[in-house]
C-alpha cells in the first residue's frame, strides 16, 4: 500500500510555502494527478493586490510626504461649527455644490456605475464604479469631511493652451482625474486640507502601471501639498455601509448642511433623556419637545449622524423599527 505521508511534500502552514521532492523521469503519456493538500483551506492566504512592486528611495521619501489615511481619524468627533469651502479652491475650480464632476456616468445604474444626489449639497455625485459609489456614499457620513470632489481634473497650462489655440477640446491623455477630492478638517492643524483618494476593487491585483499612476499622483499632490492614499471598495464593512444608505433614504434627498446647529440641539436632547424604544417612537418625542415635525426630527437626526453628534454603533443595524444602535 502507499506510503501516503511519506509522498506528501514538507509544508509550513505558517509561511503557505511548501518544497516538493525532485521528479523522476517519467515514460511519455503519463498524466500526473493533481495534488491537493489538507490543510489548503485553512492556511493564510496572501491579502489579494499587496505585491510587492519595488519602491525606490525616491518613491519611499514620496509615500511619507503625501500619505495619510482619512478613515484612521480618531473618533468620536463632531465637526466644528462654521466651516464652509470657498466658492473656487486656489485652482479656481468650483467646490460645493457648484462643482460638476469632469467626467460622468454613461448610464445611470448602480450596476456598474451611476449617480445619486449628495447628502450635504445640493448636487449629484457621479460615481464611475460601484467601489467609489461605496467610498463616497462612507464620506458623506464621515464627520471630519467637510466637501467630496469626484474626479477632480488636472492639466499643465501648456496643453490647455495648444487645445484653446486649436479650436479642440483638451486630448483625453493631457487630461488626469483624481478620483476623489476630499475637503477635511485637520485636528492637529486645525485647518481645511485637500486630500486625494484612488479606489480601486477589493479584488484589484496592483500592476506595475498602478504603480506608475500613483507615483505620478502623490507627485501632483505633494507639489499642491496635498495627501493621498488608496482604498479598496471594502474599506467601509457591509453593515456600516447599509446603515448610511437607510440614514440616506431616511434623509429624503433633504440637504443636512444648514441643519448643523438644530441637529445639536436634538443630539444633545438624544444624550439627556430617554431612548428606549423603537427609533420611530425617540424621535416622534424628540419631535414634540422641540415642537417640530416627525419629518423634521428625522432629518435633524441623519444630519447629526453625518456631522459627528451621534456616533452609532454600526455592528447592529439602523432601522426605524429597532432602537436608535448608539455608540456606548
Amino acid at each position: 500500500m502507499r506510503n501516503f505521508l511519506e509522498q506528501q511534500p514538507q509544508f509550513d502552514a505558517t509561511l503557505d510555502d511548501y518544497e516538493e521532492p525532485r521528479r523522476k523521469p517519467r515514460a511519455s503519456g503519463y498524466r500526473r494527478q493533481p495534488y491537493i493538500r489538507e490543510t489548503a483551506s485553512v492556511a493564510p492566504k496572501a491579502a489579494v493586490g499587496q505585491i510587492d512592486l519595488g519602491r525606490s528611495p525616491e518613491h519611499a521619501k514620496l509615500i511619507q510626504q503625501t500619505d495619510f489615511q482619512i478613515f484612521d481619524l480618531p473618533r468620536p468627533f463632531a465637526m466644528p461649527p462654521g466651516l464652509e469651502v470657498s466658492p473656487f479652491d486656489e485652482y479656481d475650480w468650483e467646490t460645493g455644490q457648484q462643482y460638476e464632476s469632469i467626467l460622468e456616468a454613461r448610464t445611470p445604474s448602480l450596476a456598474t456605475r451611476g449617480v445619486f444626489p449628495s447628502l450635504k449639497d445640493d448636487r449629484v455625485l457621479q460615481a464611475l464604479s460601484m467601489g467609489e459609489f461605496a467610498i463616497q456614499f462612507a464620506l458623506m457620513f464621515h464627520p471630519y469631511v467637510v466637501d467630496i470632489r469626484e474626479q477632480y481634473p488636472y492639466y499643465t497650462d501648456e496643453a490647455y493652451q495648444r487645445a484653446l489655440l486649436a479650436g479642440k477640446k483638451m486630448n483625453r491623455s493631457d487630461l488626469l482625474t483624481f478620483d476623489l477630492v476630499l475637503t477635511y478638517w485637520n485636528p492637529m492643524l486645525r485647518a481645511l486640507r485637500y486630500h486625494v483618494v484612488s479606489v480601486k476593487h477589493v479584488s484589484h491585483v496592483l500592476e506595475k502601471k498602478d504603480r506608475d499612476r500613483e507615483i505620478k499622483e502623490r507627485t501632483l499632490g505633494s507639489g499642491r501639498d496635498w495627501t493621498w492614499e488608496m482604498l479598496r471598495s471594502n474599506a467601509t464593512p457591509m453593515r456600516e455601509l447599509g446603515n448610511y444608505a437607510a440614514l440616506w433614504s431616511m434623509a429624503k434627498s433633504e440637504k443636512v448642511r444648514h441643519l448643523y446647529e438644530p441637529s445639536r440641539r436634538l443630539a444633545d436632547g438624544l444624550m439627556t433623556h430617554s431612548v428606549r424604544g423603537s427609533m420611530e417612537s425617540v424621535l416622534e418625542r424628540r419631535a414634540r419637545s422641540m415642537g417640530i415635525s416627525t419629518d423634521t426630527s428625522i432629518h435633524l437626526f441623519v444630519s447629526a449622524v453625518s456631522h459627528g453628534f451621534v456616533p452609532l454603533d454600526h455592528s447592529k443595524r439602523v432601522d426605524a423599527r429597532l432602537p436608535i444602535p448608539l455608540a456606548a
